[in-house]
């Protein structure tokens, strides 16, 4: 009872830090000048893709074996895009918090809620990566540098994503490879390397179909935001084009990934108004377009997590995984 106790008082303060990230004067000047009705366009769109990802994290955890409803992992994801807000490097800082809560709530072992987690980061970079690379010499041109620090850049992306690839099409050579090695000597080395090798053995079990649909849905979620940013966009540049939205979004998105800022904060938003600025519309424009952009795909999503994590409590609906 006492760590149920402590843990709802640091979620408090987590989230009493979280609103106070927020410039509220800054903000409410920004959204005043975007039309209304691209206001609830893009906030219905970053709806769809927040139910989207749920699915994606509901069907893993099934496909895995894990049995828990839509909702209660919607629940889950609630707690881990707060703790996403305030820890540095966004998208990988609410994992610890998904971690807990779906233990919990899925009644799970450590290893099977890790492993779930590795597994949908798998489908989710590679397919980051991948529109990346899609994308690269737009995002190249837009961070300019010399040929030398491109092609690093480049090399660095195709690395990565060849390392993603090889997780998601060999998983069971890479599982026998492992699983052959000596177990680490270690108790953290030794739990990482089961975590692992439960991850590959999902990845393996999924049917090829399955798979596929999986990272089809990741490219897609991954795609929406720079269709997001481009209807923002217009309201002040209306010449804007879709690859000057896909540059502009992954450029702001791998800078907020570097594990500097909580959250990403400041670092996404300087790299999008830096980006916007280079396409041509003024500071004081691009600055307002990555404020109203970076409301709706963050700070809505985190107010919005708040809210459904505080009706559930005062509801007293239960954490049942069905």
């Amino acid at each position: 009872m006492k760590i149920k106790w402590i843990f709802g008082v640091i979620i408090i303060i987590l989230l009493l830090f979280a609103v106070s990230q927020i410039d509220s004067e800054s903000l409410l000047y920004s959204l005043q000048k975007v039309p209304v009705h691209t206001l609830l366009l893009v906030l219905g769109m970053q709806i769809i893709t927040q139910l989207l990802v749920n699915l994606q994290w509901y069907r893993v955890a099934k496909t895995a074996g894990i049995f828990i409803t839509f909702w209660n992992i919607f629940y889950v994801n609630c707690h881990g895009a707060i703790v996403d807000a305030i820890t540095p490097g966004v998208k990988f800082g609410g994992e610890a918090a998904r971690l807990v809560k779906l233990k919990t709530v899925a009644n799970c072992t450590t290893e099977q809620a890790a492993a779930v987690i590795a597994v949908q980061k798998i489908f989710s970079l590679s397919a980051l990566f991948m529109v990346i690379l899609f994308n690269i010499f737009g995002l190249l041109s837009l961070l300019g540098g010399s040929f030398l620090s491109n092609a690093v850049i480049l090399s660095g992306a195709i690395i990565i994503f060849l390392f993603f690839l090889m997780l998601l099409l060999m998983p069971q050579k890479i599982y026998t490879f492992l699983h052959k090695k000596s177990a680490p000597r270690y108790a953290l080395t030794q739990k990482i390397h089961r975590v692992m090798l439960s991850a590959l053995q999902q990845l393996g079990g999924f049917a090829k179909g399955a798979g596929l649909s999986f990272f089809a849905l990741s490219v897609f979620i991954w795609l929406f935001y720079p269709i997001k940013l481009l209807f923002i966009l217009r309201s002040f540049f209306p010449e804007a084009n879709i690859s000057q939205a896909y540059a502009a979004t992954f450029a702001a998105y791998l800078t907020a990934m570097l594990p500097i800022f909580p959250g990403g904060l400041g670092g996404f938003e300087s790299a999008l108004t830096g980006g916007l600025y280079i396409m041509g519309l003024t500071i004081g424009a691009a600055a307002t377009v990555a404020v109203v952009f970076r409301f709706i795909t963050f700070w809505f999503v985190v107010l919005a997590s708040i809210c459904y994590i505080g009706a559930r409590k005062m509801g007293g609906l239960k954490n049942e995984a069905k």
